[in-house]
Protein backbone atom coordinates (compact mmCIF):
# COMPACT_ATOMS: atom_id res chain seq x y z
CA UNK A 1 0.00 0.00 0.00
CA UNK A 2 1.53 3.40 -0.63
CA UNK A 3 1.39 6.10 1.35
CA UNK A 4 0.04 9.86 0.40
CA UNK A 5 1.32 12.71 2.98
CA UNK A 6 -1.05 16.04 2.74
CA UNK A 7 0.89 18.62 4.17
CA UNK A 8 -1.33 21.40 6.80
CA UNK A 9 -2.15 18.44 9.28
CA UNK A 10 -4.24 16.26 7.03
CA UNK A 11 -4.14 12.67 7.96
CA UNK A 12 -2.05 9.69 5.70
CA UNK A 13 -4.21 8.59 3.43
CA UNK A 14 -3.48 5.53 1.53
CA UNK A 15 -4.02 6.37 -2.41
CA UNK A 16 -7.60 5.30 -3.43
CA UNK A 17 -8.85 7.48 -0.27
CA UNK A 18 -8.57 4.91 2.13
CA UNK A 19 -7.39 5.68 6.05
CA UNK A 20 -3.69 4.40 6.37
CA UNK A 21 -3.20 1.28 8.66
CA UNK A 22 -1.71 3.12 11.88
CA UNK A 23 1.69 2.30 13.16
CA UNK A 24 3.15 2.31 16.43
CA UNK A 25 3.02 5.30 18.66
CA UNK A 26 6.47 6.93 19.12
CA UNK A 27 6.69 5.38 22.73
CA UNK A 28 6.00 2.05 21.27
CA UNK A 29 8.25 2.92 18.10
CA UNK A 30 11.19 3.35 21.29
CA UNK A 31 10.09 0.35 23.08
CA UNK A 32 10.50 -2.05 20.13
CA UNK A 33 14.17 -0.21 19.09
CA UNK A 34 15.24 -1.08 22.74
CA UNK A 35 13.74 -4.70 22.23
CA UNK A 36 15.92 -4.67 19.11
CA UNK A 37 19.05 -3.66 21.07
CA UNK A 38 18.38 -6.08 23.67
CA UNK A 39 17.97 -8.65 21.01
CA UNK A 40 21.14 -7.73 19.54
CA UNK A 41 23.09 -7.30 22.82
CA UNK A 42 21.67 -10.80 24.05
CA UNK A 43 23.67 -11.98 20.49
CA UNK A 44 27.03 -10.53 21.34
CA UNK A 45 26.90 -11.73 24.86
CA UNK A 46 26.15 -15.10 23.74
CA UNK A 47 28.99 -14.67 21.55
CA UNK A 48 31.17 -13.45 24.27
CA UNK A 49 30.11 -16.08 26.68
CA UNK A 50 31.09 -18.71 23.72
CA UNK A 51 34.23 -17.73 22.91
CA UNK A 52 35.42 -17.23 26.65
CA UNK A 53 34.29 -20.81 27.23
CA UNK A 54 36.68 -21.77 23.65
CA UNK A 55 39.47 -20.56 25.53
CA UNK A 56 38.96 -21.64 28.65
CA UNK A 57 38.45 -25.35 27.14
CA UNK A 58 41.28 -25.16 24.53
CA UNK A 59 44.23 -24.03 28.05
CA UNK A 60 42.52 -27.09 29.42
CA UNK A 61 43.68 -28.88 26.40
CA UNK A 62 47.08 -27.19 26.16
CA UNK A 63 47.65 -28.13 29.81
CA UNK A 64 46.69 -32.00 29.45
CA UNK A 65 48.74 -32.25 26.65
CA UNK A 66 51.68 -30.58 28.13
CA UNK A 67 51.74 -33.15 31.44
CA UNK A 68 51.09 -36.46 28.68
CA UNK A 69 53.89 -34.85 26.58
CA UNK A 70 56.26 -34.66 30.49
CA UNK A 71 54.97 -37.97 31.12
CA UNK A 72 56.43 -39.65 27.94
CA UNK A 73 59.08 -37.71 27.48
CA UNK A 74 60.53 -38.35 31.79
CA UNK A 75 60.11 -42.21 30.34
CA UNK A 76 61.86 -41.72 27.72
CA UNK A 77 64.49 -40.59 28.86
CA UNK A 78 64.91 -42.24 32.14
CA UNK A 79 64.66 -45.97 29.71
CA UNK A 80 67.51 -44.51 27.27
CA UNK A 81 69.96 -43.55 30.36
CA UNK A 82 68.81 -46.90 31.55
CA UNK A 83 70.16 -48.47 28.52
CA UNK A 84 73.24 -46.48 28.11
CA UNK A 85 74.23 -47.09 31.44
CA UNK A 86 73.82 -50.60 30.49
CA UNK A 87 76.09 -49.87 27.80
CA UNK A 88 78.53 -48.52 29.49
CA UNK A 89 78.71 -51.39 32.66
CA UNK A 90 78.83 -54.12 30.17
CA UNK A 91 82.14 -52.70 28.41
CA UNK A 92 83.52 -51.07 31.51
CA UNK A 93 82.34 -52.86 34.42
CA UNK A 94 82.77 -49.80 36.63
CA UNK A 95 79.45 -49.20 38.35
CA UNK A 96 80.16 -45.26 38.80
CA UNK A 97 81.10 -44.92 35.54
CA UNK A 98 77.52 -46.52 34.96
CA UNK A 99 76.22 -44.70 37.20
CA UNK A 100 77.66 -41.18 35.96
CA UNK A 101 76.52 -42.04 32.49
CA UNK A 102 72.65 -42.51 33.08
CA UNK A 103 72.78 -39.00 34.95
CA UNK A 104 74.43 -37.21 32.31
CA UNK A 105 72.11 -38.79 29.83
CA UNK A 106 69.12 -38.04 32.23
CA UNK A 107 70.31 -34.13 32.91
CA UNK A 108 71.05 -34.04 28.82
CA UNK A 109 67.74 -34.12 28.21
CA UNK A 110 66.16 -31.68 30.92
CA UNK A 111 65.07 -34.02 33.62
CA UNK A 112 66.20 -34.43 36.81
CA UNK A 113 68.51 -37.29 37.70
CA UNK A 114 66.81 -39.22 40.40
CA UNK A 115 69.39 -42.59 40.97
CA UNK A 116 70.33 -45.03 39.62
CA UNK A 117 70.46 -48.76 40.57
CA UNK A 118 72.94 -51.37 38.46
CA UNK A 119 71.76 -55.02 39.50
CA UNK A 120 74.07 -57.63 38.40
CA UNK A 121 73.43 -61.60 37.29
CA UNK A 122 75.31 -63.38 39.40
CA UNK A 123 78.37 -61.02 40.00
CA UNK A 124 79.51 -61.32 36.10
CA UNK A 125 80.18 -58.21 34.02
CA UNK A 126 78.11 -58.93 30.81
CA UNK A 127 74.79 -59.00 32.41
CA UNK A 128 72.83 -57.22 34.52
CA UNK A 129 70.18 -54.72 34.68
CA UNK A 130 69.95 -50.71 35.31
CA UNK A 131 67.12 -48.72 37.32
CA UNK A 132 67.21 -45.01 36.44
CA UNK A 133 64.99 -42.99 38.53
CA UNK A 134 64.18 -39.44 36.56
CA UNK A 135 61.55 -36.82 37.27
CA UNK A 136 60.77 -32.92 35.43
CA UNK A 137 58.17 -30.83 35.59
CA UNK A 138 55.35 -29.38 33.71
CA UNK A 139 54.56 -26.08 32.12
CA UNK A 140 51.14 -25.42 32.75
CA UNK A 141 48.30 -22.44 32.09
CA UNK A 142 45.62 -23.74 34.73
CA UNK A 143 47.06 -26.58 36.65
CA UNK A 144 49.76 -25.39 38.52
CA UNK A 145 47.20 -22.96 40.36
CA UNK A 146 44.74 -25.78 40.68
CA UNK A 147 47.44 -28.03 42.43
CA UNK A 148 47.45 -25.51 45.60
CA UNK A 149 43.39 -26.40 46.33
CA UNK A 150 43.76 -28.54 49.06
CA UNK A 151 41.79 -31.32 48.19
CA UNK A 152 42.45 -32.12 44.07
CA UNK A 153 46.03 -30.50 44.60
CA UNK A 154 47.92 -33.84 45.61
CA UNK A 155 46.86 -36.17 42.71
CA UNK A 156 47.37 -32.82 40.29
CA UNK A 157 51.06 -32.21 42.19
CA UNK A 158 52.05 -35.58 40.88
CA UNK A 159 50.77 -35.39 38.06
CA UNK A 160 52.64 -32.31 37.52
CA UNK A 161 56.13 -33.61 38.68
CA UNK A 162 56.21 -36.95 37.38
CA UNK A 163 59.38 -39.56 38.56
CA UNK A 164 59.36 -42.23 36.81
CA UNK A 165 62.06 -45.39 37.51
CA UNK A 166 62.64 -47.52 34.61
CA UNK A 167 64.81 -50.43 33.63
CA UNK A 168 67.37 -51.50 31.01
CA UNK A 169 65.96 -53.40 28.17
Amino acid sequence: MVLERRTGGGDDRAIGGEPAAQGPADGERSAVKIADLQEEGGFVRDLIKYLTLLVVVAVLVFDTISLIQVQRTVRVNATDAANEALTTYIDSGNTEMAKDRARTSVEMHGSTFGGAEIVTSGGRTHEGMVKVTASRSADTYVFRYLAEIPRIGEPLKDALNPTVTETSD
